[in-house]
């Protein structure tokens, strides 16, 4: 297929992008406890995670407001490097 004058293909990604989701569940039992969290941002480090998603409720289960807002910070803080969403 031919290009029209001036038109270029589109820039190429030098990188990949991961994502991971910690369910409503995951923050009660993981990320809602001491250490929990910074577990959760070593292994994203580590997996090359760079955004997060967490997840309020599933399954008639509604996470802790505390929890998700501490999650919330710590992800987001400067060198965690797995912005939340």
């Amino acid at each position: 297929m031919r290009r029209a004058s001036g038109n270029s293909p589109r820039p190429t990604k030098t990188s990949t992008a991961f994502s991971t989701l910690f369910t409503a569940q995951q923050v009660r039992d993981h990320l809602g406890k001491a250490g929990g969290i910074a577990a959760a941002i070593e292994w994203c480090k580590k997996t090359a995670v760079t955004k997060v998603y967490v997840e309020a409720f599933r399954d008639g289960y509604q996470a802790d407001r505390d929890a998700l807002l501490d999650a919330q910070e710590r992800f987001r803080t400067p060198g965690s490097k797995s912005p939340v969403a």
